[in-house]
């Protein structure tokens, strides 16, 4: 944006400039609906080069603006809109600069933008659509700025967006909707930034964006949505940075995201949705980091996730929806945190979370639910589930075996409607279970795991340590001031974790036989100990003085 400011500022002292060399006038503007108002403009104003206001030109009889020829700056808009005859813009060949916006829209009969050729730089919009005969720009090759928005939508006719090689900034949004026959964005190669989103929607003939080649930041939002013919995003070869969000929505014949190699971080979201033929993130291998969410919805040709081999940390969801050859998380191998919630749902084919090994926490809720999966697979790392653990109506799963490591949940604890779960006992469940953060809900599993009660037992008693009873397993002194003796651990060995009353683990201690446990860094306050073997876990509360 620094370099959008320093433009605007010499776009300023340049037109400034020209109004004093220049004749300025008409600053309240002027309109020109008839063709006899546009050729008697020079005989009223003959020394007027410069007007100082806007300028509109809308009539339905005006076929020919060469009477317009002195002008060469105007100060305010210049409105070119439902002129029914007119074919062609000659005429404004001297125009130089235009302060506020340039729209060009609803000219039925207008070929091209031809007469502009003078025109260097715009301080706000350059709006052109609704011109159903415009096949190409034409005769812009001298624009190099333009202050806010480029808008070219609904020009059932344009064929090429040329004549606009040497611009290099945009300062707001690029916007290219609804452009039937539009086949090339050649002529923008080299522009280099667009301060604010670049949407590229609705152009059925569009195959590439091979023209924007040399663009490298968008400080916006980067939407590609509804191009039917666009098979990979090839001509994004430098863009690094988007400042905003990333979707790609309904691009039917779309296969890859091949042409974004060099993308580095999105700040806000990146979503692919209803991409059917999607069949390869290759081309996002640099992606490091999503600021906001990774939603991934109805891209039912996908099998894997392997081009974000580099990703590290997403900063809000990560979300799977709906993809129905979705049969890996290959790719996910470096994600290591996920700031908002981890929710799978009907991903058709996907039966473990292999991918997902160095995931070790999730800033909101696990939701896996409606899945395919047997197991738990790839969440070995995970220590920490800031929200609630959610599993749900899975009709596959069978095991939480690589849950049988301590794990932070911070809400509740829901496992409801697994019919061939018959096993919940493992440390992660039954350490909540010890010291609850949230409610719990456990029904409509296999038995085993039907009930609250079911689990409790499983965690409680578990199976029995050979020749030993866990009645004669005792604390002292409790209360303590810090020094805390565990009795009755003849045989035994395992580890000793100490809980809080929202079930974070704050000491863990191996063992093997009688223990003793030193709590001088622990606050005073009633606290859990979980005593664990290889067999069972047993709770003991205590209090700290």
């Amino acid at each position: 944006m620094k370099k959008s400011l320093i433009l605007f500022v010499l776009a300023a002292a340049l037109f400034g400039y020209r109004s004093v060399s220049g004749q300025a006038c008409l600053p309240e503007g002027i309109t020109f609906a008839t063709q006899q108002q546009v050729d008697h403009f020079a005989l009223d104003y003959p020394d007027c080069t410069e007007i100082e206001g806007d300028v509109e030109i809308s009539g339905g009889t005006i076929t020919d603006l060469t009477g317009l020829l002195q002008l060469t700056a105007i100060g305010g808009d210049l409105r070119i809109y439902g002129n029914g005859s007119l074919p062609r813009l000659d005429g404004l060949d001297n125009l130089a600069t235009i302060g506020g916006n340039l729209w060009i829209q609803h000219n039925p009969l207008l070929l091209n933008a031809s007469g502009l050729d003078a025109l260097t730089q715009i301080g706000h919009d350059l709006d052109i659509r609704h011109n159903h005969l415009l096949s190409h720009l034409g005769s812009l090759n001298a624009l190099q700025w333009i202050g806010d928005a480029l808008k070219i939508q609904s020009n059932n006719s344009l064929i090429a967006i040329n004549g606009l090689n040497d611009l290099t900034t945009i300062g707001s949004d690029l916007s290219v909707v609804d452009n039937p026959s539009l086949t090339t964005l050649s002529s923008l190669e080299n522009l280099l930034q667009v301060g604010g989103h670049l949407t590229i929607e609705g152009n059925n003939d569009l195959i590439t964006l091979n023209g924007l080649n040399s663009l490298q930041t968008i400080d916006g939002d980067l939407l590609i949505l509804r191009n039917s013919s666009l098979n990979n995003l090839g001509g994004l070869f430098d863009l690094v940075a988007v400042g905003g969000s990333v979707l790609i929505h309904d691009n039917q014949a779309q296969t890859s995201l091949t042409g974004m190699c060099n993308l580095y971080s999105v700040s806000g979201d990146f979503v692919l949705y209803q991409n059917p033929n999607l069949a390869s993130l290759t081309g996002l291998n640099n992606l490091n980091a999503i600021g906001g969410a990774l939603m991934i919805y109805y891209n039912h040709a996908l099998p894997d996730l392997s081009g974000f081999s580099q990703l590290q940390a997403v900063g809000d969801d990560l979300i799977l929806f709906q993809n129905a050859q979705l049969v890996s998380l290959h790719g996910l191998e470096g994600l290591a945190s996920i700031g908002g919630s981890l929710i799978f749902e009907q991903n058709g084919q996907l039966t473990d979370l292999q991918g997902l090994d160095q995931l070790t926490s999730i800033g909101s809720d696990l939701i896996l639910q409606k899945t395919c999966l047997n197991s738990l697979n790839g969440l070995q790392s995970l220590n920490e589930i800031a929200g609630s653990l959610k599993l749900t109506e899975n009709l596959f799963l069978s095991d939480l075996s690589s849950l049988e490591h301590p794990v932070y949940i911070g809400a509740d604890l829901l496992i409801t409607g697994n019919p061939l779960l018959s096993e919940c006992a493992v440390q992660a469940v039954c350490d909540y279970l010890l010291s609850p953060a949230g409610s719990i809900t456990i029904e409509d599993n296999a038995p085993g795991c039907a009930t609250v009660e079911e689990v409790e037992t499983a965690c409680t008693v578990g199976s029995t340590e050979p020749g030993h009873s866990w009645q004669t397993i005792g604390l002292s002194p409790n209360p303590t001031d810090g020094r805390l003796d565990i009795a009755g651990l003849e045989g035994l060995e395992g580890l000793l974790h100490v809980h809080d009353g929202s079930g974070r683990i704050l000491l863990e201690q191996s063992f093997a036989g009688p223990a003793t446990i030193d709590l001088g860094t622990i606050a005073p306050g009633l606290y859990y100990l979980s005593i664990r073997t290889s067999k069972q876990t047993i709770c003991r509360k205590f209090i700290r003085e």
